[in-house]
C-alpha cells in the first residue's frame, strides 16, 4: 500500500488527501514517527491551498488533521477560524451540528483490511 502511495505522491505532490491516507497506513501499522509525518505534510498542503483560496472542503479536511496532530482543542479553533471565513447560516449550522461535537478516530476509517496492510497487499 506504501509503495502505491508513493507512486502517488510522485503523480500528484500537492495533493494533500494522499499523504492523509499514508500518515493512516503508518498509524494502522504502529508506525506513529512516519504517521505524524505525513499528516504534517498533509496539513502544510492544506494550509497552502486554504490561504491561496478558502474552501470549505479542504478546511474540513484540514481540520481533521488538526484533530489528530494537536488535539480537540486546536480543532475547536480550526473549526472557530472557518465560521470567521463562512459565515452563512448554512455553513454555521453544518459546522456546529455536524462537525463541532466529531471526534475523528483513526481506528473507525477503512480503506481495506488491517491484513492487507501487514502483507503489502493493495487496498481495495
Amino acid at each position: 500500500a506504501l509503495t502505491y502511495i508513493d507512486s502517488l505522491h510522485i503523480e500528484f505532490p500537492n495533493d494533500p488527501q494522499f499523504y492523509f491516507v499514508e500518515g493512516w497506513i503508518h498509524d494502522m501499522q504502529g508506525d506513529s514517527l512516519n504517521a505524524r509525518a505525513a499528516y504534517v505534510n498533509s496539513l502544510e498542503i492544506y494550509d497552502s491551498l486554504t490561504e491561496e483560496a478558502p474552501d470549505f472542503s479542504n478546511m474540513i479536511n484540514r481540520a481533521m488533521i488538526v484533530q489528530i496532530l494537536y488535539g480537540k482543542e486546536a480543532y475547536g479553533k480550526a473549526l472557530d477560524e472557518m465560521q470567521s471565513i463562512f459565515t452563512s447560516p448554512q455553513d454555521t449550522l453544518e459546522i456546529e451540528q455536524l462537525w463541532r461535537g466529531y471526534v475523528f478516530k483513526k481506528e473507525d476509517m477503512s480503506f481495506g483490511t488491517n491484513a492487507d496492510l501487514r502483507d503489502g497487499s493493495p487496498i481495495h
